[in-house]
């Protein structure tokens, strides 16, 4: 809850950069304790090293058909294109990947 209140924080100061780089993580967060609480895996295999596995990500989360079902189409829609689909805003990817230059980082897209 503390990182969120600090992304929240952050976004009021006007730091959009800082927000983003904390809200969006968080929400991922959050959508896989959704997942998690639906039955969801929360992780999965690594295939390259054995007897290893990693949180799956926002996009693994936002294509299972037990989230989309209980978000319903619209939410999921929103969610797909904001946060994990190349058609769309694609915020997760692009955040997490450094693809988001500095103007990118404006009250529009941490409100989104």
């Amino acid at each position: 809850m503390a990182l969120l209140l600090e992304g929240v924080r952050a976004w009021f100061k006007g730091d959009f950069a800082k927000a983003t780089h904390i809200l969006i993580p968080q929400i991922e967060v959050a959508m896989r304790t959704i997942a998690s609480q639906l039955g969801v895996p929360a992780t999965k295999a690594l295939p390259k090293i054995p007897d290893t596995s990693v949180a799956i990500g926002m996009g693994d989360v936002l294509y299972t058909s037990k989230v989309t079902d209980e978000l319903g189409p619209d939410l999921t829609l929103h969610l797909q294109a904001l946060f994990a689909d190349p058609r769309g805003l694609n915020l997760r990817n692009e955040m997490a990947h450094g693809l988001l230059g500095p103007a990118a980082f404006d009250d529009h897209v941490v409100v989104c």
